[in-house]
């Protein structure tokens, strides 16, 4: 057969045989041309709401607060500084125009400073920065150091009230929280509380974790016109539409225990909180005496004049030992038994002294062998723990008044509006 009878025969198969190999498919059914369109659909829908989730994100992230929040942490702690004995003519190791935090600044170390949006863990020898907590939408009001935790605490809408824990050593964040606390309070840092005072209220917040201990709230008509806590409690002086009153709040009962919390109120006394430890003392702004109240009952024990006579609208701070208080009142420094009965000495400071523990006798003076750093006019001084005499003066420039100086391995810390290290 020739070939043009091959393609002819061909040609001319009966319908419904396959066709030969090499010819093209047959035309998709209707069915199968819907099932493809509608993947092509759902792919495009997918895409779509993809993007727009990217988009979305990325508005979130840019707008929230997260956007605002930088951490930076260590990966360990650092080296920890041992008490030494202090060398006679220090020199500046580092310095910094952040303030140092308040209660404890230096723990093992580190150094915790702040400025406008941001807390930072430094070096304690060096000044280098280990961690740093930074809000560039939040200004920072205060930061505390107590027993190994930061509280950074910021402001937000005209209110410092936000509150976030750090790790002391590396910086990790631990908690975050809000206060019920309007405005911009008084914080006073002590070793195991935070106490938060407002005109309205005093706040007890533990350090550890940042939550409360309790909350005093002012009744109404009075306000807050002290608040010193203690051992003893909280001694809470108020200025009410009847006139002045002094309370003593348990340092332990809860804010909603109503029936214990105040252990009592005083009525017509116009004094301002000092202390409560073995005793609640407070002065008595209209002769410049120190008033002892017995813990128990708020019974009067013993008035002892202060000389010089303290100003009355002066800052007031105190730091409790074992066998002594030391309150710091203008420009001086008083020290006295604990049970406010006698006035020890006084010193000419421009801060609350720091008190180091030292080697005791069995039964020594009070402050025998401790180490007292205070600033001054002249520089930082040392202070004969039992007369307040000056020891030794390290020629520093003047810390400015309400700074504090803590020993620091060979050396010693000037915290206070900026940090300054000498070794």
């Amino acid at each position: 057969m020739s070939v043009d009878q091959q393609q002819s025969a061909g040609a001319s198969e009966p319908p419904g045989q396959p066709a030969p190999t090499g010819a093209e498919p047959a035309t998709d059914s209707p069915l199968t041309q819907y099932a493809t369109e509608m993947r092509r659909w759902d792919f495009l829908v997918v895409g779509g709401i993809v993007a727009v989730a990217v988009v979305v994100v990325a508005v979130v992230m840019a707008t929230s607060e997260i956007s605002h929040v930088r951490l930076h942490t260590a990966t360990s702690a650092a080296p920890q500084v041992r008490p030494a004995q202090l060398n006679p003519t220090p020199r500046i190791a580092w310095q910094s125009s952040d303030a140092t935090a308040i209660g404890e600044p230096f723990y093992q170390g580190t150094i915790v400073t702040y400025s406008t949006h941001a807390a930072v863990g430094r070096n304690a020898l060096t000044g280098a920065i280990r961690w740093s907590y930074t809000r560039t939408d939040r200004v920072v009001c205060t930061v505390t150091q107590q027993q190994g935790r930061a509280l950074a605490i910021f402001a937000k809408d005209g209110n410092c009230d936000e509150v976030t824990t750090l790790d002391t050593a590396t910086g990790k964040r631990l908690a975050v929280r809000t206060l019920v606390d309007n405005g911009h309070p008084a914080f006073t840092a002590l070793p195991d509380t935070l106490v938060i005072t407002t005109p309205e209220a005093v706040h007890a917040i533990d350090p550890d974790s940042g939550y409360d201990r309790w909350l005093y709230q002012q009744p109404d008509g009075c306000r807050t016109a002290g608040v010193a806590l203690g051992a003893g409690g909280a001694l809470i002086g108020q200025r009410c539409s009847d006139g002045g009153h002094l309370l003593l709040r348990d340092r332990y009962a809860s804010s909603d225990d109503k029936n214990t919390q105040v252990k009592w109120r005083l009525s017509d006394v116009d004094a301002i909180p000092v202390a409560a430890e073995s005793m609640a003392l407070a002065l008595d702004p209209s002769t410049g005496d120190l008033v002892s109240y017995d813990l128990a009952r708020g019974s009067v024990k013993s008035r002892t004049p202060l000389s010089p006579r303290p100003d009355s609208g002066a800052p007031i701070s105190q730091q409790a030992t074992t066998t002594a208080e030391l309150i710091q009142i203008g420009g001086t420094t008083y020290t006295v038994t604990p049970t406010g009965a006698d006035l020890l000495w006084t010193a000419s400071t421009r801060g609350l002294p720091t008190v180091s523990p030292g080697e005791e006798e069995v039964q020594p003076p009070p402050l025998a062998g401790a180490t007292v750093l205070a600033p001054s006019a002249s520089g930082v001084v040392s202070l004969d723990g039992r007369t307040g005499s000056v020891q030794r003066t390290f020629s520093v420039p003047a810390p400015s008044t309400g700074s504090r100086v803590f020993p620091l391995g060979t050396g010693f810390l000037v915290a206070g509006s900026r940090t300054e290290v000498y070794q």
